[in-house]
This record gives C-alpha cells, sequence and structure tokens, in this order.
C-alpha cells in the first residue's frame, strides 16, 4: 500500500504591539492512498481525501496581568474511495463512498499572572472532528486482530473547558490542571466478543455520545544548595466512559512518573556531564469496556549518562541509556497485540552519538545584480 500525502500552509502576521497580536492563515491536506501488485488482503480502499482550512487567531493583554486569547477555525475535507471486490460478495464487497464535511471551531481562553510566580489558566473549546479513511471503510486484519470500519460514522462534536495553576519560583515548579470532555458522536473501536473462521478478533468502529475527563499534576525541585541534583515528579489520569455509563475502551491507566537527575559541568572526561535514574508506574487499568479485559499494572526502570566530549577541537554528544533496565514483562493496556499476549518491549541498551559540525567561509563573496 502506497500512501502519499501533501501539506501546507500559509500564516500572515497583522500588524501587532506589545499588548496585541493578530494571526490569519490557511492550511491544506492532500493524500491519496494506492493499494499494489493486486493485494490479496485489502484493508482499506483505494481513496483521496482532501482537507482545506482557514483560521484565525487573537491575542490581547489587559493591564499588563490578563491575557485573553480566542481562534476560530473552519475546515473542509472530502474522503473519495474506490469500490472493492463484486457486489455478489457480501462478505468483501465495500461500495465506493463520496463524503464531504465542513463545520467551525473555535477556543477563547484566559491566562491571569497574579504576580511573577503565580499564574492561573483556563481555556473552553468547541471542535469537530470528522471520522477517517480507516473508521469509514477498514474491513480486514490489522496486526492480529480483523477490524470493520463503518460508512455510516459521522462527525464528533465536543465541548471541553481545562483549568490548570502553575507556581513557578527558582528551584521548584508546580503545576496542576484538569479537564472535562463532553463528545457527541464519539468515534471508538471496541472488540466485538466474535472471531473470524481462522480465530481472529473481530474489532468494530462504533460511536456514541460520550464524556472524558482526568487531570496532570507536576513537581519539580532542586534543592538551593545542591543546584546540580533535580527530582522531577508527576501523575496523570484520565477516565471515559460513554452516555449509558459503560466505560470507553482502550483509556490508558493511570500513570506516575518520577525521575532523579545529577548535573555537572565536569564528570572525568564528561563535560556538562548528567546522570538519571527515572520510574513510569502504571496504575492497574479495571475500568474496562465490555468484552475487553483489564490490564495488570506495572513498574518500569530507566538509567542514563551522558555528555559532551572533546576531541581536538570537535565536540561530541555521548549518552548511554538503559530503558526497562530490569526487563519488566508487561502489556500496556493500549497495545494492539494485548489480545494473543505479547508483551511490550524488554530491556532496550542504546548508545547515542551526534557529531555537530559546521562550514565556515574564509572568503567574502559579493554579488550584485542589475534589472
Amino acid at each position: 500500500m502506497r500512501l502519499a500525502t501533501l501539506t501546507y500552509e500559509s500564516i500572515l502576521h497583522l500588524p501587532s504591539n506589545n499588548i496585541s497580536e493578530y494571526i490569519i492563515g490557511f492550511q491544506g491536506l492532500n493524500q491519496s492512498n494506492k493499494n499494489l501488485n493486486n493485494c490479496e488482503t485489502i484493508l482499506l480502499p483505494d481513496a483521496r481525501t482532501n482537507n482545506y482550512s482557514l483560521f484565525t487567531l487573537l491575542q490581547y493583554t489587559i493591564l499588563r496581568k490578563l491575557k485573553l486569547q480566542t481562534g476560530l477555525r473552519y475546515d473542509n475535507k472530502s474522503i473519495s474511495t474506490e469500490s472493492v471486490g463484486l457486489p455478489s460478495d457480501a462478505e468483501g464487497y465495500r461500495q465506493a463512498i463520496n463524503k464531504s464535511y465542513g463545520s467551525f471551531s473555535g477556543s477563547v481562553g484566559a491566562t491571569f499572572t497574579y504576580n511573577e510566580d503565580l499564574l492561573f489558566r483556563s481555556n473552553f473549546a468547541a471542535a469537530y472532528r470528522t471520522p477517517n479513511l480507516a473508521e469509514l471503510t477498514s474491513n480486514g486484519p490489522h496486526e492480529l486482530r480483523f477490524e470493520r470500519g463503518d460508512a455510516n460514522l459521522v462527525p464528533e462534536n465536543s465541548r471541553e473547558i481545562d483549568l490548570s495553576l502553575h507556581y513557578h519560583i527558582d528551584n521548584l515548579i508546580f503545576d496542576i490542571s484538569g479537564f472535562y470532555n463532553k463528545i457527541n458522536n464519539y468515534i471508538f473501536i471496541a472488540p466485538t466478543g466474535d472471531t473470524t473462521n481462522t480465530g481472529m478478533s473481530i474489532y468494530s468502529y462504533n460511536q456514541t455520545d460520550s464524556y472524558l475527563f482526568g487531570g496532570e499534576t507536576g513537581l519539580h525541585y532542586h534543592p538551593e544548595q545542591m543546584e546540580w541534583l533535580h527530582f522531577e515528579t508527576s501523575f496523570s489520569f484520565v477516565i471515559g466512559k460513554q452516555k449509558d455509563g459503560e466505560y470507553l475502551p482502550f483509556i490508558p491507566a493511570h500513570k506516575i512518573q518520577f525521575e532523579l537527575r545529577a548535573e555537572k559541568e565536569k564528570l572525568s572526561f564528561l563535560n556538562n556531564a548528567f546522570v538519571y535514574a527515572k520510574s513510569a508506574i502504571a496504575l492497574n487499568q479495571n475500568l474496562s469496556a465490555a468484552d475487553e479485559t483489564a490490564t495488570a499494572g506495572y513498574s518500569l526502570f530507566d538509567i542514563g549518562i551522558g555528555g559532551e566530549i572533546k576531541v581536538s577541537n570537535q565536540h561530541i554528544l555521548a549518552s548511554l541509556n538503559v530503558n526497562n533496565i530490569f526487563d519488566t514483562k508487561y502489556i500496556d493496556h493500549l497495545s494492539t497485540l494485548k489480545e494473543v499476549g505479547l508483551y511490550n518491549p524488554g530491556r532496550n541498551i542504546t548508545l547515542n552519538l551526534k557529531i555537530p559540525f559546521s562550514f565556515k567561509r574564509n572568503a567574502k563573496i559579493n554579488v550584485s545584480s542589475k534589472l
């Protein structure tokens, strides 16, 4: 299958000043999907997708403490496909589709700077998302599962609000944020509980009114007496439910992250050296949808060391990293290979070398032209 994509945009910054900013722009996408060599299994049909959008952004500051932002966008999208198979083949036939969508989306937000250390942010957005080619037309094996699309899917429409607080001082950064998103006609893929004749699990694309809510909090601290030492931690979670109270499938587990990092200008032969140890903890994901199994939590540990090496006048950036150092066997709740019991990657050791270089011109070149 060959996918060709062309994207482009043009942005115009209108006359602004230190309290206001005005932007208008245009974006475009043209995409072509083609199956090659008369392939036996066609997951997605030959198709063309075109998307054109106009947008404007406005930012204005009031009394140097309150910054207002608003944006408006219009999208026009079309998807056209060729038919697959013959009408006599009830299971394998997919008729051609030709769909066009158009809609506005926008947002309005504010940032209030209480003082140099503390600020608050809030935002309200209304948006829409059109179904993509896979959601509309899939009908075949994808990795180790069989996926079925639905040509009758309609665009999603969402209303979202988020709030956040940010406290930043010299040796401490604390952030906390939360969001609530109500989505009409939310599109998602979910297991059906059925299998194909060959035993492959069948997943289908569905849609229903849903809502998602969650948040994230993070802390970055380094002692004043030991500025070379940094400690960071964060906690994030999201919960998704359908309008009937059932949980949505493929919602990530709650996660906690820790990192301890030491930085030093000189460490043996390393300049601007660093050493770190970090951990990612995923809690049990028991909030599973119908026909979706729960997923056990896991803990991963990574370590690394790196810095800058100077060889003559050449600088080399080097680092040695070990991810999942204890070779933990785990399966992420979002893994598409979960149903067949295939684990996520185990221990992974990487050595990175980056050699920056530049050219210097010793002579000046003067170029003149006449019209």
